[in-house]
């Protein structure tokens, strides 16, 4: 029952951020950021190059959740 109130309380303090600027005020924040670039790396489906003239780039949106079967 104790583990279960810890598991409630840290619930109810913590706040997921709304957008990237917000996000990067905390370190846990960034650092999950960078275990995604860095899985993204290792399965090679992503990679910088350069942006070609005239063409549209897509954008990309960060969405912040707690993964709660991970807590």
């Amino acid at each position: 029952e104790q583990a279960l109130f810890c598991y409630y309380d840290a619930f109810l303090t913590s706040v997921e951020p709304k957008t990237y600027k917000e996000a990067l005020t905390q370190s846990c924040w960034i650092e999950a950021m960078q275990k995604e670039f860095n899985e993204f790396e290792r399965l090679e489906v992503w990679e910088l190059v350069p942006r070609p003239d005239q063409v549209m780039v897509i954008t990309l949106k960060w969405i912040y959740k707690f993964k709660l079967d991970e807590l």
